[in-house]
């Protein structure tokens, strides 16, 4: 039997009681005042997240702490972001934070349709639980 633990509100579907117009369980990070995130509904009905980044340091959206994945030492883990940049080829950023033990940072490079980008990885030692970062790189 295989355990599937799950990206809290992974499809941004549930809003926040403190911000109607930002997903609940996630938190914006990085950018500057020219930075803008958006919470959009797709046309097919799901909600995404738009980031409008003209330059600057790096932005994107990060798992709050207090949701927290559960997750043990030596485990193998499979990440899926569905991501698009506007122009294409934008360098963008997956970071998976494994509790105070480390770091996997995932550089990618999406075109302007939509593209999904799969990563796998093992677990250290010491890791109790998982947040994930998603932005631009620009």
């Amino acid at each position: 039997m295989t355990d599937k633990n799950q990206v809290y509100n992974s499809h941004f579907l549930l809003e926040q009681e403190s911000n109607l117009y930002f997903p609940d369980g996630w938190a914006q990070t990085g950018g500057d005042g020219a930075t803008k995130w958006e919470w959009v509904r797709t046309p097919n009905g799901s909600r995404a997240i738009k980031i409008m980044h003209p330059s600057g340091p790096r932005a994107g959206i990060i798992l709050e702490n207090n949701v927290v994945i559960p997750a043990g030492e030596g485990q193998r883990w499979e990440f899926r972001a569905v991501l698009q940049t506007e122009p294409a080829e934008v360098s963008c950023y997956i970071r998976v934070y494994l509790g105070a033990v480390s770091q996997y940072l995932f550089t990618v490079r999406p075109s302007s349709e939509l593209e999904e980008f799969t990563r796998v990885f093992s677990t250290p030692t010491g890791v109790t639980g998982l947040r994930v970062e998603v932005g631009n790189s620009r």
